[in-house]
């Protein structure tokens, strides 16, 4: 289960705090927060203190896409180490 709380917003800026787990059911409700966001003139910052587990979903949304252009905070160490891979693997 994934809790999402806006703790901050501005006419251009607005940051969610994110919280649990992060899998391919809770993409679609980011890229829906993020795209309406977006459509607002809103850049988008994702918190990921509270995450725990994320899974390779979660990993190609922060990647590609919407997920792409979102700036992220308090990111784990191995969900940073495991898109850090990913983006040279893309680079190859």
């Amino acid at each position: 289960m994934l809790k999402i709380e806006k703790t901050a917003e501005t006419a251009r800026r607005v940051t969610f705090f994110l919280s649990g787990r992060i899998s391919q059911e809770q993409v679609r409700e980011l890229e829906r927060i993020v795209s309406e966001a977006r459509r607002a003139g809103q850049e988008v910052t994702l918190d990921l203190e509270g995450v725990g587990i994320v899974d390779r979903a979660a990993v190609k949304f922060f990647l590609e896409g919407e997920g792409s252009r979102v700036k992220l905070l308090h990111t784990p160490v191995y969900v940073s180490e495991w898109l850090a891979t990913e983006r040279r693997k893309a680079a190859r």
